[in-house]
């Protein structure tokens, strides 16, 4: 039990070492997603959409300068194989789009700014 318990442990270092080499450690990513929510400016009168949960944007319906009413699918999220849309909680001005097609996107992160 010791010897595969060392051996384990061994794999378990190299693998995050690898990790770290490579920039993929969380410390890494955390202070990526702050660094990204720190830039994001809204502006007076508006507000950001953030997303519900963790995963990857699938599809932005949205563009900006449009205007859409109280339920209209704005982003459309990919998270465990599911869609996920994201809808407007009330007829709203989109802004600006701060996410692209493809993006990785955690929960709370700002989305869209919108009036």
């Amino acid at each position: 039990i010791e010897a595969f318990r060392a051996k384990q442990q061994k794999a378990f270092q190299e693998e995050r070492d690898r990790w770290e080499a490579e920039g993929l450690n969380m410390e890494s990513v955390e202070e990526a997603v702050e660094a990204v929510a720190d830039e994001v400016v809204i502006p007076d009168g508006c507000r950001a959409l953030e997303s519900p949960v963790s995963g990857s944007v699938w599809k932005i319906p949205a563009k900006e300068e449009s205007h859409f009413e109280e339920g209209a699918s704005l982003v459309v999220l990919e998270a465990m194989k599911m869609e996920m849309p994201v809808f407007a909680d009330q007829a709203l001005e989109i802004v600006e789009i701060l996410v692209s097609e493809g993006d990785s996107v955690t929960a709370g992160q700002a989305l869209l700014v919108v009036k």
